[in-house]
């Protein structure tokens, strides 16, 4: 039975591919240059990058809502992404600030999960600024405010045509209209609230 692991793939002198595993987090074997002092750092540091974003993917997933299946509403994707992303640069941002506290008794290793932890920061903090950029450009909050604001303004068309269908007095008509204008900014500013 065939693993599906990697395989190291240099080339061999019989012209062949070579079918050792890479070392770990490399990708190549020992015998194909994988030992190098180059490469092993070079392992260690994807590891280690591996590492990090694995966690702080866990953190993230455990903030943001589910994921959907096909993009129906892009503004409210491309909302929840940017939202993903602020998060994620958060929680980059605590791991920076807990480096700080033992940054004295760190070893090579230590060293080397910094860099990791600095660099991805810093990468989380274009990726957001990119994502606020493109919210600010195309007005995002406006547009969704927009939205919410033609589905209010369809319920209550589809209420007052349900109420006139209904026969009532207009005294009565005019009484539901004043108490659903009513409910509507109670339920607006319940929501500002949240």
């Amino acid at each position: 039975m065939k693993s599906d692991k990697p395989r190291c793939g240099a080339k061999t002198r019989s012209g062949g591919t070579c079918q050792k595993f890479p070392l770990l987090g490399g990708k190549r074997c020992a015998k194909h240059g994988g030992g190098a002092p180059q490469v092993r750092r070079k392992n260690k540091q994807r590891l280690e990058r591996y590492a990090v974003e694995k966690k702080v993917a866990r953190e993230v997933q455990a903030l943001s809502v589910d994921a959907i299946d096909g993009v129906t509403d892009p503004l409210a994707e491309l909302q929840r992404l940017t939202t993903e992303a602020i998060h994620f640069k958060d929680a980059l941002g605590g791991m920076v600030n807990d480096l700080e506290k033992d940054i004295s008794t760190y070893s090579s290793d230590g060293v080397e999960h910094a860099r990791t932890v600095i660099d991805l920061y810093g990468a989380a903090m274009d990726r957001t600024a990119k994502f606020l950029e493109v919210a600010m450009r195309h007005d995002i909050a406006g547009k969704l405010a927009a939205i919410e604001e033609a589905k209010a303004v369809a319920v209550g068309a589809v209420l007052m045509r349900t109420l006139n269908a209904l026969n009532l007095p207009p005294e009565q008509i005019e009484k539901a209209h004043k108490i659903m204008v009513a409910e509507f900014r109670k339920q607006e500013l319940e929501a500002a609230d949240e």
